[in-house]
């Protein structure tokens, strides 16, 4: 009988294991990424933003992502340098 409880004892550890084991697996290049909303088939990661929040704005300029900005909203004014990116929304 001592021999089964220890067994259930590791239970909840070994289904937390093999719950999150899938996510660990890397992801080969030729894999596409597909959007469930209108069925967008991507073969690489996207390269341009648009962005719809004025802080996701400063944040993705501030950390160096400025580059990949394609559009934004009215309010998003901060840093300056935004300002070049056309108003989209």
């Amino acid at each position: 009988m001592r021999p089964m409880r220890h067994a259930l004892r590791l239970l909840p550890a070994l289904l937390l294991v093999i719950a999150i084991a899938p996510g660990c697996r890397k992801k080969t290049p030729q894999e596409t990424v597909q959007n469930g909303v209108n069925g967008v088939m991507l073969t690489e990661p996207a390269r341009r933003i648009v962005s719809l929040s004025p802080s996701a704005t400063e944040v993705l300029a501030l950390k160096g992502g400025s580059n990949f900005l394609a559009g934004r909203t009215a309010a998003c004014n901060y840093p300056l340098f935004v300002g070049r990116v056309p108003v989209v929304v």
